[in-house]
């Protein structure tokens, strides 16, 4: 999980203060404790995250009453924004969701299929002491298509059932894109604050343990104040931490 791999990055990191418990020579930056680049490239390239989930679906849309199942992929990467100082990233997810559904109304019974895709992007921010969040965005498109259509007058009467299936079934067709519409603003209710909830859980637990590994830092070393800060280049995620005032430049 992507939370476990920042915690790696992070417990790395304080490793690497202490291990370096005294200050380099002063050619550098007179208190520089460390500096730690990190490859962007290296790190978008691995998958934080990618998780599946099954759950049913009882809902109701344009005045149907909609059951059935759903199953939702999604896959985690790190998307690293050079030139910001604090770090600047993003967690962007990609998903697709797939679904069969049983739509009824007063007019038919309407069999759906669904793959409907999406990407989500959530800013984060990282100084080197605290992570900041804001509130996800991103972009569903849905794909909903009817796999078999029976008419209410068709089942009532038998006789009449090829014309009103026909009816219904060229109904449908032309609600098509009303319905895609429909689909994707019940998605973005759904997904996205998911997706939010459990990002910012995660990072809750993130910022925790980074503190705590602070804490416990400077009970080590009481008579220095350590401070961290962290930045991207077009090419690295720099981190460094130091005593004493803050270095011009990393």
């Amino acid at each position: 999980m992507y939370w476990s791999a920042v915690c790696r990055i992070l417990l790395l990191t304080t490793a690497l203060q202490v291990a370096v418990s005294n200050p380099p020579a002063a050619d550098v930056h007179e208190h520089m404790w460390l500096q730690l680049g990190l490859r962007s490239e290296r790190l978008q390239s691995l998958v934080l995250d990618d998780n599946l989930e099954q759950d049913q679906v009882r809902k109701r849309l344009l005045n149907t009453d909609v059951s059935g199942t759903q199953s939702t992929r999604t896959r985690t990467r790190l998307r690293v924004i050079p030139g910001t100082r604090p770090l600047k990233f993003e967690l962007e997810t990609a998903g697709e969701v797939v679904s069969e559904t049983l739509g009824l109304n007063a007019q038919a019974v309407v069999n759906s299929s669904g793959q409907h895709q999406f990407e989500v992007l959530k800013p984060l921010w990282f100084d080197g002491s605290r992570f900041r969040t804001q509130k996800c965005y991103g972009t569903i498109q849905a794909s909903q298509w009817p796999q078999g259509v029976s008419s209410t007058a068709g089942r009532r009467a038998p006789a009449l059932a090829p014309l009103g299936d026909r009816l219904a079934w060229n109904q449908v067709l032309l609600m098509q894109p009303r319905i895609n519409r429909a689909v994707a603003q019940d998605l973005s209710r759904d997904v996205l604050p998911k997706i939010d909830e459990r990002v910012e859980d995660r990072f809750a637990e993130v910022q925790d343990r980074w503190l705590r590994l602070q804490s416990e830092l400077n009970g080590w070393l009481p008579d220095q104040r350590v401070r961290g800060a962290a930045q991207a280049t077009s090419g690295e995620v720099q981190l460094a931490a130091w005593s004493g005032n803050e270095p011009a430049e990393l």
